[in-house]
């Protein structure tokens, strides 16, 4: 009679347990690291923020997060803890690469005078060469000459055609001309010093009921041309100066109607700003 078989025992085998078991804590393990490993997007981007253009630090010197596991053995709370610190106080980091240069003296971050200079008179240049360009285009129209010389240009109008004759009131066709005239100059306001608005006349003495004599015609000239300016907003009024010559700063003889009619004028003298040392 064959012996019977012992049943086998309750339950999962010894081995299988200790296998569950060793499973458990790699799967934590792993779990741990996954944790020290990783950082919130949001709050990362919020720290990379703060350090934006704080202390000398160029956003480029941050190139990841962090990883706690290569620094020290913290636990993820007191990583979080310490990202939940920096961003509601809103500090920055003062992380310094060592290849970034912080200037020890605001001083050495100016621009050389010199390179100012070069581009003050680059620009002014520009604006030469735009208000020639414009001039020559109406030159069959405008009675308007152009000079340059270093520190400036001036702009020569014959009075025929800015004023009527014994007149300081500027006509439509006179205020067409300066509004565009002025136009172009107020693109390079940056690099000029100050407009000069100069009247000038002739040496035939008037006497009317609104002026006693050339001197002051020739201010109410410049004046007036001054106040259609402002009126439309071209340049701003505290780099303008106004003078009024009358027959005193002649250009020609004004001994001959030719000579007299290059004295009657106004002239716009822009002046290139000066580079401060």
């Amino acid at each position: 009679m064959k012996r019977k078989k012992p049943d086998p025992p309750e339950g999962a085998a010894d081995w299988i347990v200790s296998y569950g078991d060793v499973m458990s804590l790699l799967l934590t393990f792993f779990v741990m690291l996954f944790s020290f490993s990783t950082i919130d997007a949001v709050k990362w981007q919020q720290i990379v923020e703060s350090l934006r253009g704080r202390m000398g630090v160029s956003i480029n010197t941050v190139q990841q997060p962090f990883n706690p596991i290569k620094k020290d053995k913290d636990s993820s709370q007191n990583k979080s803890n310490l990202i939940d610190s920096i961003v509601e106080r809103g500090n920055p980091i003062p992380l310094v690469n060592s290849d970034t240069e912080i200037p020890s003296d605001p001083e050495d971050t100016k621009i050389p005078p010199e390179e100012i200079g070069n581009t003050i008179d680059e620009d002014f240049g520009k604006l030469y060469g735009e208000l020639m360009r414009l001039i020559t285009y109406k030159s069959g129209i405008w009675d308007v000459d152009i000079i340059r010389n270093e520190e400036s240009i001036i702009l020569r109008f014959g009075n025929k055609i800015l004023f009527e004759s014994g007149i300081a009131d500027l006509d439509t066709e006179a205020a067409d001309i300066i509004y565009e005239i002025v136009g172009v100059i107020a693109e390079y306001e940056s690099v000029l010093d100050k407009l000069v608005i100069e009247g000038n006349t002739d040496n035939i003495p008037i006497n009317t009921a609104r002026y006693r004599d050339n001197f002051e015609l020739s201010i109410y000239r410049a004046l007036n041309v001054f106040y259609f300016i402002q009126q439309e907003d071209l340049f701003p009024a505290k780099k303008i100066e106004i003078k009024g010559y009358g027959e005193n700063n002649p250009i020609a003889s004004n001994d001959t109607e030719e000579g007299r009619a290059l004295n009657r004028r106004t002239d716009i003298v822009i002046m290139k700003a000066e580079v401060k040392e």
